[in-house]
């Protein structure tokens, strides 16, 4: 479940994703939440109902609840992609935006670069 499956970030992402699943006996059902809570918890039960084996969720704003209660009650097994909270134990990838844009600034920098721009 993505924000938008169309979306050049996520679709290189979810190709390797595919492959990944693909070679180990799974299949990888996208959709777009676009960002909307309520699409999200209609596509979650959905998804609940088919008895997928498991959750990659880029979670809309306001859904922890739905979260926690994904994890701790329904005992379902979710990996959060792209977003992190603080307020409950949970598994996560994340991108180090402020890490990364430092070491490309760096590398470009002692490339000879002097005029960078983002």
């Amino acid at each position: 479940m993505a924000e938008d499956i169309s979306d050049p970030f996520f679709s290189a992402i979810a190709k390797q994703m595919e492959e990944i699943a693909f070679n180990n006996g799974y299949k990888i059902i996208y959709c777009s939440t676009e960002n909307k809570k309520e699409r999200a918890i209609e596509l979650l039960n959905l998804f609940k109902d088919r008895q997928v084996d498991a959750f990659i969720i880029t979670p809309p704003e306001g859904f922890e609840d739905e979260l926690k209660r994904l994890i701790y009650e329904e005992h379902q097994m979710v990996m959060v992609f792209d977003r992190y909270f603080d307020s409950f134990k949970h598994n996560y990838v994340v991108l180090e935006n402020y890490k990364g844009a430092e070491e490309a600034t760096r590398s470009l920098y002692s490339s000879g670069k002097r005029k960078i721009a983002l």
